[in-house]
């Protein structure tokens, strides 16, 4: 079990504890169920806990997961495409994530907001249209093709094009499921939350996959990804994950992986953000 303090993308007074199971996975309801009971019991009998201290390891996670995108986005296509992209950390965990590996790959990327801020410029860390006036002007100061935003948590993300006009996430999801299905190949069913977006609907419709759709929360699509049963699932708050990922919410990788699906289709420099557009 792991437990995660964060406010995710809100104000930080909304800070509290996120727990993971051990596959990395959001734990579902029966899980923080027998948590919240433990807690409870405890409250109504406190006792002074017995046995040995429990062990700590720190670990630094960027070496595995900038591994796994490796073997999941194709660099080299995104890198012959000779376009330029502008990130967003918002002053978050997803920091040195995706821009250093797409410099790796010898793709030019501009950052905004990429120190450590712990009160996050003043406003809550949402890469929502509103809040993205920075990475508007440094897309046209760079004539940069296409901007990408992470919250906080890294956990959803917002995107940009090179005309500043910001691209809804559920359109980012029905492209990308698009893409995996039509360009690589891939053939596994979609998850989408009631409150997604009915644009998903059709996709599974025109390739004859099955639709599976879940409660508000991104937990339930989470346990599709780890039950083998879809290609691709998203809701609402700008989350998506794709199949072969743990079950957690994945957002500095799915930057790069939009950045794959537009290089795989022959976009241009120019004309990358007309195809989320």
């Amino acid at each position: 079990m792991a437990i995660n303090f964060t406010a995710s993308h809100n104000p930080p007074e909304y800070n509290g504890i996120k727990c993971s199971t051990p596959d990395g996975a959001p734990a579902l309801p029966e899980v923080t169920h027998a948590i919240e009971s433990e807690i409870a019991a405890f409250d109504a009998s406190p006792q002074t806990p017995n046995g040995n201290k429990a062990e700590s390891q720190t670990i630094d996670p960027r070496r595995m997961y900038l591994s796994r995108l490796r073997e999941i986005v194709d660099l080299d296509t995104i890198r012959k495409t000779g376009i330029q992209v502008v990130f967003d950390p918002m002053w978050g965990s997803a920091r040195g994530y995706p821009d250093a590996l797409l410099r790796e790959a010898g793709v030019e990327v501009a950052t905004v907001h990429d120190t450590r801020d712990v009160l996050f410029g003043g406003h809550a860390p949402e890469p929502d249209d509103h809040l993205l006036e920075d990475l508007r002007l440094e897309i046209r100061e760079t004539a940069s093709a296409i901007g990408m935003a992470t919250d906080g948590d890294a956990d959803t993300f917002g995107i940009v094009g090179e005309d500043g006009k910001f691209v809804q996430p559920n359109r980012i999801i029905a492209l990308l499921f698009d893409y995996l299905v039509e360009t690589r190949g891939r053939k596994n069913g979609v998850g989408k939350s009631v409150a997604t977006t009915n644009l998903i609907n059709a996709l599974p419709e025109k390739y004859k996959v099955e639709l599976h759709e879940t409660p508000v929360g991104f937990k339930y699509i989470g346990e599709l990804i780890k039950q083998d049963k879809i290609l691709i699932g998203g809701e609402e708050s700008a989350v998506f994950h794709p199949q072969k990922c743990s079950g957690e919410r994945w957002s500095a990788g799915r930057s790069a992986l939009l950045r794959d699906g537009g290089a795989s289709r022959g976009v241009s420099r120019q004309t990358a953000c007309q195809l989320i557009c």
